[in-house]
């Protein structure tokens, strides 16, 4: 279990962003602005002290763009409130959050929601939970997915990081001059990221003419 201060920090930030997004109305309101709404959908059910640090400051990081857009210094630009939501332990949750929370957000004129950020996890449910914000009109845009893929399921999906199989390709540079021995790779079958990226890497090494052997994790 992720220790209690990673939890803290978490209901901390979700505080900050809550207030933020209450000076947003206030802001929009007063100064005649624009109001957007923009959603993170993350995984805050995971038992893993790393993958919770990472949404803790992945969510702090967001807390301090919406601060700087949102800045009375910014005189025409829109303010943004955040909209967190929990796609559960791997994801497994993310479409069923789409579909009977974000979908009546979407539907609301009100709540100006353009679009979704965030997004954990290559996997069959991550795909589902986008394919599922794409029937809304929204796009996606991810910043830690690498899956190649991924943009096959919606021309409204965009990701920040790069694809596998330019990891690969860099994974295989790196053994350009380092003897002709057999490269032994790691994969996880019944993970769709960890088989990808083992794909991408053997495909890059037989190009270089370098044997390699799958080993299981």
């Amino acid at each position: 279990h992720a220790p209690a201060e990673v939890y803290e920090g978490l209901r901390r930030t979700g505080g900050i962003l809550q207030q933020q997004n209450d000076e947003a109305v206030r802001t929009s309101a007063e100064d005649r602005r624009p109001l957007v709404t923009l959603a993170y959908l993350g995984d805050f059910s995971g038992n893993s002290s790393v993958e919770l640090t990472a949404e803790h400051e992945t969510l702090a990081g967001i807390a301090v763009a919406q601060r700087d857009q949102n800045s009375r210094e910014n005189s025409t630009a829109p303010v943004v409130r955040i909209l967190v939501a929990n796609g559960g332990g791997n994801m497994r949750n993310a479409s069923h959050v789409v579909r009977t929370y974000l979908s009546g957000v979407a539907a609301d004129p009100g709540e100006g929601l353009v679009g979704v950020v965030g997004l954990n996890h290559s996997r069959a449910e991550t795909v589902a939970a986008i394919e599922e914000v794409t029937r809304l009109g929204l796009p996606i845009v991810a910043s830690t997915l690498s899956y190649d893929d991924l943009s096959d399921f919606s021309p409204l999906y965009f990701q920040v990081s790069p694809q596998n199989r330019q990891e690969a390709q860099q994974g295989a540079g790196y053994f350009r001059g380092r003897g002709d021995g057999e490269v032994g790779v790691y994969r996880d079958p019944n993970d769709a990221y960890s088989a990808n990226l083992g794909a991408d890497v053997v495909d890059e090494l037989g190009r270089t003419g370098r044997a390699t052997r799958w080993l299981a994790m």
